[in-house]
């Protein structure tokens, strides 16, 4: 659900700048200064791994917290 949320507010949010002219989420271009993203290649593989980085961080900080499906026993009674 988080990834698709997320699909849809990248989709979004990039022809919102193709319109406005901007770089909301520095989406369209990196940032003329020196930042993280420098470290992950250029566009738009940035962000792609901003993606998926994102989504690893996500998924571990909420894997802690998750319960594995359990199944309920029910007592077998014959009627009689």
């Amino acid at each position: 659900m988080v990834a698709v949320v997320s699909l849809t507010w990248t989709v979004f949010t990039m022809g919102f700048n193709a319109v406005a002219g901007s770089n909301y989420g520095f989406l369209n271009r990196k940032p003329s200064t020196a930042s993280l993203f420098d470290l992950m290649g250029p566009w738009p593989w940035y962000v792609v791994v901003a993606t998926v980085l994102v989504l690893a961080v996500w998924a571990l900080m909420t894997w802690p917290w998750e319960r594995p499906a359990t199944k309920t026993v029910t007592s077998q009674t014959t009627p009689r």
